[in-house]
């Protein structure tokens, strides 16, 4: 092994070996090559969005074991990696290793039944589109995708020919097929409106151009790539406003806030699923699985539900507390209580 062959041990995050996707989310069909890959800058405005707030999520439990901790350790960790591939898979796979250990698993190794069933491996979640249409997340996506590119790559084309199509003709221009694609190739390489480009067609020939202004206006063209980009926001539950801006202040710390509960809440549950089925299935503690749990940390916007739930406690208390020295029946309130500490 040479000595810059040793995996290093000082990186701040290493690259994910098992259990993930590499390379593009999406699919683009061959014959779609031709356009430039606009979509992927406004994707992933979205899913550094999402990741962000994944990163704000702590998983935990207040019962002290080993394994119970191999857990946590192993939902914090794995917590992106585990939401790409059921974005990109339809399916989270987990495996468990000696002294029931959970990992990633490395995808190759994963095999499906006729009926798309993952068949070797005991630890599965299956979205919700993949158990009902066996589709995944980002090919459901990939239309709109490519509708974001289609509409970009127009737009810049559009912007770079001033909207215009004409008809040159002339005595003395290409007459077949093949002539003709070569002189239109090198119209289009050599002449065009940016700067290392001609503007202006110098040439012996007599030649009549008439031009035809397209609407580029009408078109609406970045209107269209902000409606997808909504559609793909509200697709994964991230509100447009943190996304697309332009919101007052308010308005955005209360999609901050929707943000948390609509989207980084549901994902933590999905996680915390895959925790609590390994807790009850893997391990022999007895331990509820409600003692597995997520919080939330470092959302300032996220403080006033939590101000509001400690007054709610204490307010409960106090009138336990009064209750009893009224000798008056405290069951229902007590029960309340514990459900909201449990």
């Amino acid at each position: 092994m040479g000595l810059f062959d040793r995996k290093s041990k000082n990186q701040i995050n290493d690259l994910i070996e098992r259990g993930y996707r590499y390379g593009s989310a999406w699919f683009t069909p061959l014959d779609r090559w031709d356009l430039r890959k606009y979509s992927d800058e406004y994707l992933w405005l979205i899913l550094e969005t999402i990741f962000a707030g994944m990163r704000n999520v702590r998983f935990y439990s207040d019962v002290d074991d080993r394994k119970l901790e191999r857990i946590v350790a192993f939902l914090d960790t794995n917590f992106i990696p585990m939401i790409w591939e059921m974005w990109h898979t339809g399916a989270i796979v987990v495996g468990i290793g000696d002294k029931g250990k959970p990992y990633m698993v490395d995808w190759s190794d994963v095999r499906k039944g006729r009926d798309g069933r993952i068949t070797n491996y005991d630890v599965v979640y299956y979205s919700d589109k993949y158990q009902l249409e066996r589709k995944t997340d980002f090919g459901i996506i990939a239309e709109a995708l490519h509708a974001i590119d289609v509409y970009k790559n127009g737009d810049i084309h559009l912007t770079e020919n001033f909207g215009a199509l004409g008809i040159l003709t002339g005595k003395g221009l290409p007459t077949s097929p093949a002539d003709k694609d070569e002189f239109n190739a090198e119209l289009k390489k050599s002449y065009g409106i940016e700067k290392d480009k001609k503007q202006i067609l110098l040439t012996t020939m007599p030649l009549d151009f008439k031009q035809f202004t397209l609407p580029v206006k009408q078109l609406e063209l970045p209107e269209k790539i902000e409606q997808e980009v909504k559609t793909l926001c509200r697709y994964f539950n991230v509100p447009p406003d943190l996304i697309i801006g332009g919101s007052t202040f308010d308005n955005q710390a209360q999609a901050t806030v929707n943000f948390y509960r609509n989207c980084i809440s549901p994902l933590a549950e999905i996680a915390l699923k895959v925790g609590q089925y390994i807790l009850r299935k893997h391990t022999r503690l007895f331990v509820p699985t409600d003692k597995l749990t997520f919080r939330i940390d470092n959302v300032a916007e996220l403080e006033d539900d939590r101000t509001a739930e400690v007054e709610y406690k204490t307010k409960l208390v106090d009138l336990i507390a009064k209750m009893r020295d009224l000798e008056l029946d405290t069951t229902e309130y007590e029960k309340q209580l514990t459900n909201i500490l449990s």
